[in-house]
């Protein structure tokens, strides 16, 4: 989703922040912000800025000192200068002008990626939107929704949004309210109510609105079968080795195969499951291989630190994005924070998007070692079936994914430490061949957990790591 996110944001956002009612003043200060604004080329720039700097009036001083600052961070008629466009924002802060605490949060947001700083971007929206700032309401309701420079909340995100209405018209707010209720975003899902603001929002010609009217589906996927708990405390006969978190000298070399699972912004709904392949090489200086995912190879390198995080060095994907048609959108690796268990590499991946200029969805890597657990002894072990697991954000929810090769009678998905406790077992019952998945909520605190699989004759373990 762009930031009517950057697209819708970044058009307006030069002639609001210069905007000043200009109908209810007169004089040289009105031509003076024309100039700045390049609708006017009756007098030098030079001017405008002069005029602008020596405005007394006490109701023009603070609009003044934001056009000032405009100008010097676009370089209007004087060099650019962030220091200075700073100070000229605070002055206009001080002296009231609200459009000022978007101005600087755009600042941060929008920064280069070594300076940016989503916090101090988040602070400066939520002065202004307290104080009553319409597009300050907007940029925090943004923020609050990906969870920028704050803790990620749907429903904080849904109050600044309508907070905005409430001040004036807001098409990128409508939008937003629209995805919130298909998708049941911080308020309860209604496709009624979602329609309703969709086309108002397309009224106004907002695009991205249109689009998602003309979608069939909402950007989550139905839900998985719960399973209820059985009695059954029955430890495998055999459990995988596990570390906590992989040292720097840990050797990962191998082929891995599995699920890269990506998320919504709050981490709790899954949007997209797709089949990833990582070959991985050890090298004097970290890793290289190829990552495939889906019908893409991406050549990689990366270093491994002491806590278990794999950095990538100058590793990008292009990939499409729901909210952004059939472009395909360039992607920057950063880090997967990851766990190895013997024949299991799993945990969280990051990706920044080059374009939005800001992290992409939560991600998750769960990937079985090829050959590793489906021998017995020399010999194929023509039982062994690959289960993958991965968690639901803020809660104890697990989902368990894997394939049967024929019906099974009985079936159940264990749960166990990694020193091979038992924590639950879940029933799953007869199943029919193919694909299974299922939802379970073992009581586990944080930690790594070996998911066990048992279907008649057919076996089958995985690992998974859970932070809440």
């Amino acid at each position: 989703m762009v930031k009517i996110d950057k697209l819708l944001r970044m058009l307006p956002v030069f002639l609001m922040a210069i905007s000043v009612s200009a109908s209810a003043y007169d004089g040289d200060y009105d031509e003076a912000v024309n100039i700045i604004k390049g609708k006017s080329d009756s007098k030098p720039v030079s001017w405008a800025i002069e005029t602008l700097q020596n405005i007394e009036n006490d109701s023009l001083k603070a609009q003044a000192q934001n056009v000032l600052g405009m100008a010097y961070l676009n370089g209007i008629g004087v060099d650019v200068d962030s220091v200075a466009a700073v100070n000229y924002f605070e002055s206009a802060c001080a002296g009231g002008c609200l459009k000022a605490y978007h101005n600087l949060g755009e600042l941060w947001y929008g920064a280069e990626k070594s300076r940016q700083d989503f916090s101090k971007a988040f602070d400066y929206y939520k002065k202004g939107a307290e104080l009553g700032s319409l597009i300050c309401n907007y940029d925090l309701g943004y923020m609050y929704y990906k969870g920028l420079g704050c803790e990620q909340d749907y429903e904080s995100a849904v109050a600044c949004f309508r907070k905005a209405l409430e001040l004036g018209e807001c098409p990128e707010c409508t939008y937003m309210l629209g995805l919130c209720y298909r998708n049941g975003y911080g308020v309860e899902k209604d496709e009624t109510i979602a329609e309703k603001y969709l086309a108002e929002a397309a009224n106004y010609n907002i695009l991205v609105a249109i689009e998602e009217q003309l979608r069939d589906e909402s950007e989550v996927d139905a839900h998985v079968v719960t399973l209820t708990e059985s009695d059954d405390q029955e430890v495998p006969e055999t459990m995988p080795y596990v570390e906590t978190f992989i040292n720097n000298h840990a050797d990962l070399s191998g082929t891995y195969h599995g699920l890269l699972i990506t998320y919504d912004w709050s981490g709790q709904r899954v949007l997209k499951e797709q089949n990833l392949m990582l070959s991985v090489g050890k090298s004097d200086d970290g890793y290289s291989g190829s990552w495939m995912q889906d019908s893409d190879t991406i050549p990689f390198s990366a270093t491994l630190s002491k806590d278990g995080m794999l950095t990538f060095k100058d590793t990008y994907i292009e990939k499409t994005d729901r909210y952004f048609g059939d472009e395909k959108i360039k992607y920057e690796f950063e880090d997967a924070a990851i766990s190895y268990f013997s024949n299991t590499l799993t945990g969280d991946l990051r990706l920044y998007s080059l374009l939005q200029g800001e992290p992409e969805r939560p991600m998750y890597m769960s990937l079985i070692k090829t050959g590793a657990d489906n021998m017995s002894g020399n010999t194929p072990d023509p039982y062994y079936c690959d289960i993958y697991a991965y968690p639901i954000a803020h809660s104890n929810q697990v989902e368990v994914k894997f394939a049967l090769p024929e019906d099974v009678q009985t079936s159940k998905v264990s749960f166990y430490t990694q020193s091979g406790v038992f924590v639950q077992s879940f029933n799953t019952g007869a199943l029919h061949t193919g694909v299974q998945k299922f939802s379970i909520y073992p009581s586990v605190r944080n930690g790594n957990y070996v998911v066990s699989l048992t279907a008649d004759k057919y076996h089958g373990q995985t690992v998974i790591s859970i932070q809440k």
